[in-house]
């Protein structure tokens, strides 16, 4: 609640104090939220690949150590090391993208907020240099845009833990829709 209202209040601000500036400040926003929207999809995706690289590693230590006695029988302890060994690997890698593309996700806002607070107080100061603007205007504008653009930036980092928990609920509501008999469009 409080980012929502800081942006609501700094965006007020802005507008009396220029509507020029208010309109920059309100276009440019939106560019926070585009890079965690540009990657939930790809930290999803590597979430649910995880997870099932997981579910695979977790059910063979299951099958050796229920059958510890056959696989010492018939002699499989070094190909089932191997398998053992190759489905590591494999879920290592999955973790390792599922941390870059996370990292990704995350870096992206701050990013975007940067580019937003340079491209936000050039034009501003800008405006103060060729007397469009006062410069209390422009250093009371910089002040709210900085406002602005950090809630926006808190309020877009949730888009990680969105993205993090939405591969849960799908998987929960593909369960439900098997269990009443339809097809889930993804």
């Amino acid at each position: 609640v409080q980012p929502v209202l800081d942006i609501a209040i700094s965006a007020v601000m802005i507008w009396l104090l220029d509507w020029r500036l208010a309109g920059l400040a309100l276009v440019l926003s939106p560019v926070v939220l585009a890079g965690p929207r540009l990657f939930s999809r790809r930290t999803e995706e590597a979430s649910d690949y995880k997870q099932a690289l997981e579910s695979r590693v977790v059910t063979a230590v299951q099958e050796n150590v229920a059958a510890a006695a056959v696989v010492r029988a018939y002699g499989m302890e070094a190909s089932e090391q191997r398998r053992f060994t190759v489905e590591n690997a494999g879920l290592r890698e999955a973790m390792v993208r599922l941390g870059v593309v996370r990292s990704l996700m995350e870096r992206s806002t701050d990013f975007a907020t940067l580019v937003l607070e340079v491209t936000g107080v050039g034009v501003a100061g800008y405006m103060a240099y060729t007397g469009m603007i006062s410069v209390g205007a422009f250093v009371s504008f910089q002040t709210l845009f900085r406002t602005l653009s950090y809630s926006v930036k808190w309020l877009a980092q949730f888009v990680p833990m969105l993205a993090a928990t939405s591969g849960g609920l799908h998987e929960r509501h593909v369960v439900r829709a098997a269990l009443i008999g339809r097809r889930v469009v993804r």
